[in-house]
């Protein structure tokens, strides 16, 4: 069963408090994101829910964007039942479309293979035929 969203937003807000105390500043994304193990896009996704909802704050300063927690009691509104994320749904329907695109280039390999095998054949067969040929012709 896929986590809910109140169950990541505790790991997300653990992961901030961990790598707050062992770092000695805020965490970043990736830090965030390597700690937890999970892709970046996943854990930007989750950041910007807990940004929404008031419970984290982001600072970015030139390039670098940093992550603090801001209310974390608002974490106890958000829904505790799993339910498939939109971000799910598409990654489902990326690896279909996928599966269908290999099956198809496999599929097309596997005709192009079959295309080069008869004609080897077919070149075969002449020269086998030639070479027969030449062989019945009496030299002169």
């Amino acid at each position: 069963m896929a986590p809910s969203l109140y169950d990541k937003a505790h790991l997300i807000a653990a992961a901030i408090r961990v790598l707050t105390h062992t770092q000695k500043t805020a965490p970043t994304l990736s830090s965030i994101s390597e700690l937890l193990g999970i892709s970046q896009e996943e854990t930007a996704w989750m950041l910007h829910v807990l940004a929404t909802n008031d419970i984290v704050t982001e600072v970015t300063a030139g390039a670098i964007t940093r992550y603090f927690l801001a209310d974390v009691l608002k974490i106890e509104t958000l829904p505790r039942q799993s339910t498939e994320s939109q971000l799910d749904q598409e990654l489902a329907k990326f690896k279909s479309a996928r599966l269908e695109i290999e099956s198809k280039a496999q599929s097309i390999l596997a005709e192009q293979a079959e295309k080069q095998k008869s004609r080897f054949a077919e070149i075969e067969k002449k020269l086998k035929e030639a070479a027969a040929s030449q062989a019945k012709k009496p030299h002169a």
